[in-house]
């Protein structure tokens, strides 16, 4: 074996050795500047009694019982309750609340008789 060859060899056993000790090196703490503010952090369903032991930027309301099939259950009538419920446990909780409206109630379909990729 020619002396590059062992000069070679040594080198890559010590950087090898160098970058297996600096895996084993205690995390630095993010500086708190660089965290990701709690906002970009949701939710997306909500049990009203269930929320979790920690902080939630927003919450998304979509299979929690308030598309617009589920508040207007004829033309017309309308049941804000178990939205506003929702809203208000959102608000009580720091959270942005994002509302979806789809599921558009068969009435108001132009193909009532068609079922849609939700039913």
């Amino acid at each position: 074996m020619t002396h590059t060859h062992r000069v070679g060899r040594r080198l890559l056993a010590v950087g090898t050795a160098v970058g297996l000790g600096l895996t084993f090196l205690p995390a630095q703490p993010v500086a708190a500047a660089a965290r990701v503010p709690a906002p970009f952090f949701g939710m997306h369903d909500l049990n009203p009694a269930t929320w979790p032991n920690t902080q939630v930027g927003a919450i998304r309301l979509w299979d929690s019982g308030v598309t617009w099939r589920e508040i207007e259950t004829q033309p017309g009538v309308f049941d804000f309750s178990r939205l506003d419920s929702q809203i208000d446990t959102a608000r009580a909780n720091g959270a942005h609340v994002l509302v979806v409206l789809g599921q558009t109630p068969r009435f108001h379909s132009t193909r009532p008789g068609r079922l849609g990729s939700y039913g």
